[in-house]
């Protein structure tokens, strides 16, 4: 089980020239990635529950929303399996 924070910058050139055509151009960034570990080995079939606090670097990044530029600050939680390792998805948070 694991818990992953993320700074995701974006940014947005529109109308970008190109040799024969006008498009939008966009752009991604980590700004940070931090994994923490919450247990290492579960029992098949048991039910568990955590309560925890991360802690972000001294020197994030806010979330903002521009006109051609997005940061966010998402966290994600895991299971680390074999095969296909089940997520909850990346999730916003407003910092």
């Amino acid at each position: 089980m694991y818990v992953q924070l993320n700074g995701m910058e974006r940014v947005v050139v529109p109308n970008a020239s190109h040799e024969k055509f006008v498009r939008d151009e966009t752009a991604f960034s980590n700004t940070f990635d931090q994994e923490f570990t919450i247990a290492q080995t579960l029992n098949a079939k048991g039910e568990y529950e955590w309560e925890g606090q991360v802690e972000f670097p001294k020197d994030v990044l806010p979330t903002y929303h521009g006109r051609n530029a997005t940061h966010e600050i998402r966290i994600l939680a895991g299971l680390d399996t074999k095969g296909n390792d089940p997520d909850s998805g990346w999730i916003v948070l407003p910092v």
